[in-house]
This record gives C-alpha cells, structure tokens and sequence, in this order.
C-alpha cells in the first residue's frame, strides 16, 4: 500500500490542485504560487495566503521562544503576500491548545503574533480555537496589489538575472543554536534572525509596481528547493554563480561551534524569507538603485537559460544541484 510519503510534499499539493475543479472567473491565480490571486474591483487584486506552525514540526518547548514562536507565524505568512508583490491588510488566527499549556506560553505566542500584526500594519479579525494535544497556529493572510500587479514564479524567462535580497542561511544557524543549545549570547543574532525575520514588504511592492521583476519567490524552504520552484514553474534552467551567493558573516567562534560550512546554510538552509527574484532585461541597474535607496542588501547570484534544472558555476566548472531543501513528507 503506497503511503503519503511516497508521493512527497509536491505530489500531495498536486492531488490536491488535481481535485479542485471548480472555476471561477475571479480566479487569476490558484493553487502553486505563495499566494491565491483574485479580482476585487477594476483597480484591485485581492491575494490570498495561509500557513500553518506545528509543535514538533516547526518547533519544540520548551527550547523554542513562545513570543518567537508567535512572530515567525505571522512572519511566514507576510513574507509569502510581500513575494507576490501586495500589500498584508487582515489576517485570521486559528489556534489549537492544550488545556494544560501554561497560560504565559500562550500568551506570550499571541504576543509574539499581535506584535508584528501591528509593526506591518495587519488587522486581525477572526479565527478559531480549538483542543489539541500539541500547539498548531494557523494563520490566513489577506492583502491587495494594484490591478494585474502582481508577481509569479511562473514568468522567469532565459537570460534574466537572478537577484537574492539579504544574508541567506542565518535563520538556519539561528535554528541550529535553539535546538542544539548553543551560546544565546554567543548566537543572539542569529536566533533573532530566525524568530524576526525581516520582511521587505515595500522592497517587493515596488518591485512589482515598477515593472522591475519577472518572477519572484520568498526563501522558505532554502535557496536552492524555492529556485527550484521558479526553474520547474517558469521552465528554465537556473545557475548560480557560486562565489556571489551571500554567506553569514561568522566569527571565529561561531564558525568552530557549527556542523555545516557556511555556503551549505545558504544553499540549504531555510526561513530566512529574503526574497529571491528575477530581473526582467535592461532593469538591473534600477532594481540596485531601489535596494540602495531602501537601504537593502541585494546579491546577484546568477543567471537563467534555455533548458531545466539548476546548476551551480564556480570558475569554468558547471554542476548540477539536486532541489534539496526543507520537505515536510
């Protein structure tokens, strides 16, 4: 008998895409992207999105935060309307609970989660709550681009830039550190990194408003499986220039303590939620002046071409690179 995990994450999503056949002419954009597109009006777009924090997935206690739990799950879901390109407006919260959690845990999460509702300007209003034997967060997020503004993983085409904002692999070091009990003082920022990531919501906004991008994606599950997404969805081939992928700046003591080389958090590490784009012909020099002006760190890491897969270029030497990254299944 065949089990769910012989068929993986994308198999499952797939099955579930295969069923849903009910169409509608509001729809623009469904299942497979980060978020579900749709008309609201002749000026708007409406973009959906939800995701969900598992205790013993995502997290364990009593090593994790409470408040960091709460902020990464309003975080995680911000970061897949932001690389989309729109604006988070309302979000829904449903929450399941042990009668037997400690009351401060709880509301520390919900602190963690009001917090950054307020920092980017969300409304919450509504939800659930429900009994359940370990905690499980759910959040739906609700926002809105200008009409037909707004980006895919779908539109990458061959030779295109491919643009990574931030130091990619420090939310994967940070996580490191939580589960193995590192140094707090030692790591601090990266634990930060992984409980508050920062979201560049108006980075991507602009971005798409501006006409500078052809595809975009947030790095959920690692630089190299969420490239994978763009490359599969787009049709392209994707390289990596090896030498101008960000790495975490480490200090010697760090650097002794860690179990992977720096390059590997980048590659593989996941929830940094930087966004990873391509940049349509001709706007490169803008996309850096934007980054500039926004005081943004950007990368450009490679390049796209006729064909499938992704590769990574050092020198003259070209390999491929398997779409490794997080998978739940």
């Amino acid at each position: 008998m065949k089990k769910v995990k012989d068929i993986g994450e994308k198999g499952v999503i797939e099955f579930i895409s295969s069923k849903s056949t009910v169409e509608n002419t509001l729809l623009k954009v469904g299942i497979g992207d980060d978020c579900a597109v749709f008309s609201i009006s002749c000026d708007f777009d409406m973009l959906v999105t939800t995701d969900m924090l598992v205790e013993g997935t995502h997290f364990l206690l009593p090593q994790f935060d409470p408040k960091g739990i709460g902020s990464k799950a309003i975080l995680s879901n911000i970061s897949d309307i932001a690389a989309n390109g729109g604006i988070p407006i309302f979000a829904t919260i449903s929450i399941g609970l042990n009668p037997e959690l400690p009351l401060e845990t709880f509301e520390r999460i919900v602190e963690g989660i009001t917090e950054f509702a307020k920092k980017y300007k969300v409304s919450i209003i509504g939800g659930d709550t429900v009994r359940s034997e370990k905690i499980v967060i759910s959040i739906s997020l609700i926002g809105t681009s200008p009409k037909d503004k707004f980006a895919l993983r779908s539109r990458a085409k061959p030779g295109e830039y491919l643009f990574v904002t931030g130091d990619i692999g420090a939310s994967a070091i940070g996580l490191e550190a939580i589960i193995e009990g590192y140094d707090k003082d030692l790591f601090a920022n990266f634990i930060k990194r992984h409980y508050e990531p920062d979201i560049k919501v108006e980075f991507a906004n602009l971005l798409v408003k501006e006409n500078l991008v052809s595809s975009m994606i947030d790095i959920s599950d690692g630089l190299v499986k969420d490239a994978g997404r763009i490359a599969e969805s787009s049709c392209v081939a994707i390289i990596f220039e090896k030498d101008f992928i960000p790495v975490p700046e480490l200090r010697k003591e760090v650097r002794a303590i860690l179990k992977r080389e720096p390059i590997e958090y980048s590659l593989f590490g996941g929830e940094d939620y930087e966004l990873l784009f391509t940049a349509k012909k001709g706007k490169e020099s803008e996309i850096i002046e934007l980054a500039e002006k926004l005081n943004i760190k950007i990368s450009k890491i490679g390049f796209t071409e006729t064909g499938k897969g992704l590769y990574i270029e050092e020198g003259n030497k070209r390999v491929p690179i398997e779409f490794m990254g997080f998978e739940h299944f």
